[in-house]
């Protein structure tokens, strides 16, 4: 009975996996959504107010989704840990090293320690702090496609 109880856990887990896994599908409809809205809302009573208006509804559902998306692959990485131990020891003073005395600069990513250091120096854990502003970093980039797609458009076009 166990046996069983085990090898159904593994095939829970083996198909959440594999429906992880394949988001990319979930992408693809997605696109093909906000290329229909961003078609259909040309058409709307109203023109350009609201054609803005479903811009910003198809924006934020995108960004909703890719952070609901983004949450459901949510893995830390263990090369993460190093820009962890190098933004703890900058907010104990001792600088960006990997080791205090040592001058050896092992982080690749200047800006992100910079932004870890930060929010751990308001208390916050080095993991869900680099969780939430990945999330959020994915929401702005969102929102800020959007906006150069809306500015950067030709007149007349429909983005």
């Amino acid at each position: 009975m166990a046996d069983l109880r085990l090898l159904d856990e593994l095939v829970a887990r083996y198909l959440a996996d594999l429906s992880a896994r394949q988001l990319w599908i979930h992408w693809l409809f997605l696109s093909l959504v906000l290329a229909a809205a961003g078609l259909w809302s040309s058409r709307l009573p109203g023109g350009e107010r609201s054609a803005r208006w479903v811009r910003l509804i198809v924006t934020c559902a995108a960004a909703g989704y890719g952070v609901w998306a983004a949450y459901q692959l949510m893995w830390v990485g263990d090369d993460a840990f190093i820009s962890f131990r190098y933004a703890k020891n900058l907010i104990d003073g001792h600088g960006l090293v990997y080791n205090p005395g040592e001058r050896v600069e092992g982080y690749t990513n200047f800006l992100w320690t910079i932004l870890l250091a930060i929010a751990m120096g308001f208390g916050a854990d080095p993991v869900a702090a680099s969780v939430v502003l990945s999330l959020g970093s994915l929401a702005v980039l969102v929102f800020l496609v959007a906006w150069l797609s809306a500015h950067t458009a030709p007149p007349g076009s429909r983005v």
